[in-house]
């Protein structure tokens, strides 16, 4: 309690006595505090420093403006007492508490705490609920970030750590019975649900990883309803040293996996579409497969023109021809089929071609002259079956032989008539 001073019994020392008699009134009945209610302001100049034990009988209710100007201090016997609580008019139960030891517990007011933010270890703080935080996407949560007012980021987590020790952000389950998404985006707007900006340079460093130890189900589900995109775009930028680069890379690993590489299928009644279509740069497809099954092929600028497709049980057919063309220059076609007629030429006009052009041609003619004539071919060997007929008879026809051959060189014809002119076809084949 503060001594007044005495200013004298008479004039204005008698006026200001009494002024102060009338304070010094006032200032009694307020302080010290042992259980009224300060509805006045009370600024406090410097450190409030409660030192022993509020009892509620002891509680200081502040209705009025507290100017605080250096620091409030409350010491307190164990680490689980009250430090501090606040309610609001009518509740039974503080909303919220803060712990001697720096813990704060929030509750409803009207029930137990059932939320708690608290220093768990080392530079962490840590957020347990006691209750069942509400599931919706939009209030739920036990922490719940409300960003509608910002134009800025929700969230943040950055960190320029050259060595760290843990992940920057987790997602952990340690349930085998949790049967919830552990990270879940519900998204309406016009970007990217998710959006990953890799800035990585490790030969092992991925923009997105994903591993699954799990047999009963795929590792990575994507289903989408686009009308005029693929539901899964992959888009390999090249930069003319990417020669060993693929936009689609699949391993098949595993000692005696017997796994597919690809396995496409259309269920609910199947795609009328192709079931595969391959460009390279052009408007039309190189390679196509039909919904029916049917193997095309294309120039790449347009719709396709050539086809091969299973006719029946165990045949092939095309509706246009087959052409061994220069990459077939170098070697041999085989057909096995071990009956007399292994190679058909399914209708009455079908035949077979023979080109009758370059320097070892396998089919020709050639005209005799006084019943004779050497027809030069490289392609002839010592084995070589070769087949003569007329195709034009001229002078006096005869018998028509092979009189002579050099491997590698080419042979004679010889007819029986040496007056023979005739213009004679020949045919050679090889024995298998």
């Amino acid at each position: 309690m503060v001594t007044k001073p005495e200013l004298g019994s008479e004039g204005w020392g008698e006026v200001l006595n009494a002024a102060l008699d009338e304070l010094q009134a006032a200032v009694d009945a307020k302080l010290p505090l042992t259980g009224g209610t300060l509805s006045d302001a009370l600024a406090v100049q410097g450190p409030l420093a409660v030192t022993g034990t509020l009892t509620a009988d002891d509680a200081l209710t502040v209705s009025g403006a507290v100017a605080t100007f250096a620091g409030l201090t409350s010491t307190r016997a164990s680490a689980n007492d009250t430090a501090l609580a606040t309610r609001v008019s009518g509740d039974s139960v503080d909303r919220l508490q803060v712990q001697a030891d720096g813990d704060l517990f929030f509750s409803s007011g009207s029930a137990s705490a059932d939320t708690s933010l608290r220093r768990a270890s080392t530079a962490q703080l840590r957020i347990t609920p006691t209750a069942n935080a509400a599931a919706s996407s939009s209030v739920g949560g036990a922490l719940n970030v409300t960003n509608t007012s910002s134009t800025g980021a929700g969230i943040v987590v950055y960190s320029e750590q050259a060595a760290p020790s843990g992940h920057l952000i987790v997602s952990r389950v340690n349930s085998a019975t949790f049967n919830q998404a552990a990270i879940y985006a519900e998204y309406t707007g016009t970007s990217h649900a998710v959006s990953i900006n890799h800035q990585g340079t490790g030969s092992a460093s991925s923009a997105l990883n994903v591993a699954s130890n799990n047999t009963a189900h795929s590792a990575l589900g994507v289903s989408g309803q686009e009308t005029g995109r693929g539901t899964i775009k992959v888009t390999h930028t090249g930069t003319g040293t990417d020669a060993n680069a693929s936009a689609l890379s699949i391993d098949l690993a595993g000692t005696g996996t017997a796994a597919q590489g690809i396995f496409l299928t259309s269920t609910s009644g199947g795609t009328t579409g192709p079931l595969l279509h391959l460009r390279n740069g052009g408007t039309g497809a190189l390679v196509e497969v039909a919904a029916n099954g049917h193997l095309k092929f294309g120039s790449g600028t347009g719709a396709t023109d050539a086809e091969m497709y299973r006719s029946g049980a165990g045949a092939i057919e095309t509706p246009g021809f087959f052409a061994m063309g220069s990459g077939q220059s170098g070697g041999q076609f085989s057909i096995f089929g071990n009956q007399p007629n292994a190679l058909r030429l399914g209708t009455g006009n079908a035949g077979i071609a023979i080109s009758e052009g370059g320097t070892a041609p396998r089919m020709g003619v050639a005209t005799l002259t006084a019943g004779t004539v050497t027809v030069n071919n490289t392609s002839v060997t010592a084995n070589t079956r070769i087949f003569l007929t007329c195709q034009t008879p001229g002078g006096t026809p005869g018998f028509l032989r092979v009189s002579a051959r050099t491997a590698g060189a080419g042979f004679t014809i010889t007819s029986s008539s040496g007056t023979d002119t005739s213009t004679v076809g020949w045919l050679l084949l090889e024995p298998a």
